[in-house]
């Protein structure tokens, strides 16, 4: 422009305005080299030395092993966690990267609705493959009824393989029974129609004659109870009627 050549520092004498441009040159590429390594059960990749250019960036990634996972990453000796990659930005040095791993670890939720617990043969956490057997306990008057979620069906006990975290859930139904109340004419059986009872339980009917009228006879099951006004099934552990 309005100075030439290579002197620098350089004058200039202004007579006037002026345009300067200054030309440069890279004249030598700075490099610097990465080391990645990786302990057993899984790799780094790039595996090998990693050659990186002054400033520029350069990345890693950890590729565990199936059943385990990162469970440490030293840069230049230093933990930075157990990410499942890392970046070096701006490189200004050499650098070292070593990423360790370990064997998984899972959970077994277990969600129980109505009334009774659920045993397992082993406690977690748990790993690949590890095979847990559950079984289900019902309260008293109380059933198991199925599982669900990450365990279908209603075998009991059940067995599920770990290859990774599980939900599973588990249905107890209350054991019931149903006692069919009914009046002939001229009274009422209270309560009547189809009475639903907790199994275990006690249920009282009371009978009531119309005006003029009397209690003839009680049947329960098909049998006379004589011409009761009340009658009460104890410890119900089956259907019945009255009438």
């Amino acid at each position: 422009g309005d100075l030439n050549g290579t002197a620098n520092p350089a004058t200039l004498t202004m007579d006037g305005n002026k345009t300067v441009t200054a030309n440069f040159t890279q004249t030598q590429i700075i490099t610097h080299t990465t080391t990645p390594d990786a302990g057993p059960n899984g790799s780094i990749s790039p595996a090998s030395p990693v050659t990186v250019n002054q400033g520029d960036s350069t990345t890693f990634n950890f590729i565990p092993a199936p059943g385990y996972q990162v469970s440490d990453v030293l840069v230049d000796m230093i933990s930075v966690g157990a990410p499942a990659s890392y970046t070096f930005n701006n490189v200004t040095a050499n650098h070292a990267i070593t990423v360790f791993f370990a064997e998984s670890e899972y959970t077994l939720t277990i969600n129980v609705t109505g009334s009774g617990t659920v045993n397992l043969n082993k406690n977690g956490p748990y790993h690949l493959n590890e095979v847990v057997t559950l079984t289900a306990n019902p309260a008293q008057n109380w059933t198991f009824v199925n599982w669900s979620g990450d365990l279908n069906g209603q075998t009991n006990p059940a067995t599920v393989t770990m290859f990774g975290n599980k939900t599973i859930n588990v249905l107890f139904a209350e054991v019931t029974h149903v006692i069919n109340a009914s009046a002939g004419t001229n009274g009422m059986i209270s309560p009547s129609g189809n009475v639903i009872v907790a199994d275990g339980t006690s249920q009282t009917f009371t009978i009531t004659n119309g005006l003029g009228y009397h209690v003839a006879d009680v049947l329960v099951d098909g049998h006379s109870v004589g011409a009761v006004s009340s009658y009460t099934f104890s410890n119900v552990t089956g259907n019945h009627s009255i009438s």
